[in-house]
């Protein structure tokens, strides 16, 4: 019996691999000269100055002087970008205080704030269904931390926390 070549896709990488930093099989070709970093970095700039709606993959492209297909090597489509953004400009949690948990929680609830008034693009793309990455969980731990000292039921936490969090919506 002879069997069949079958063939493969290349695997395309997901945000979720890009934002955990899971490792990635080089593709075949000639060395990419563009980065995920750079590629983020022009992105969130376009964003700040003209909003989620002025940003295209080809005017993106355009800004990095490559052609729109070789964005598409390293993120998968502008959903995983913008998640990727959003990741990547939310950033980490805020220190908070060790003290009483209505301070700490207060704490992280004006960061949350800080973070979406500097960068109004940011609630539209934190608003939409995405990936969880390492700095969202990482607010969220921040916050359930805080309120893990307020005597709320463990299955409270998590409702307590998303309200805080939609009040700074």
């Amino acid at each position: 019996m002879v069997k069949k070549a079958v063939k493969t896709r290349p695997h395309r990488i997901t945000s979720f691999e890009l934002m955990w930093n899971a490792p990635v099989k080089r593709m075949r070709g000639p060395r990419a000269q563009l980065s995920v970093d750079a590629i983020l970095q022009a992105a969130i700039t376009m964003a700040d100055a003209e909003g989620l709606e002025g940003l295209t993959m080809a005017a993106l492209a355009k800004r990095l002087r490559v052609a729109p297909m070789a964005l598409y090597r390293h993120v998968p489509g502008k959903t995983e970008l913008i998640e990727l953004m959003s990741e990547r400009a939310l950033g980490p949690p805020p220190v908070l205080s060790s003290g009483h948990w209505r301070e700490a929680i207060g704490g992280w609830a004006r960061a949350n704030l800080e973070s979406l008034v500097a960068r109004p693009w940011l609630l539209d793309a934190v608003s939409r269904r995405r990936t969880l990455g390492p700095n969202i969980m990482a607010w969220l731990d921040a916050a359930l931390a805080a309120l893990a000292r307020s005597g709320l039921r463990e299955q409270n936490l998590i409702e307590a926390v998303l309200l805080i969090d939609g009040h700074a919506r």
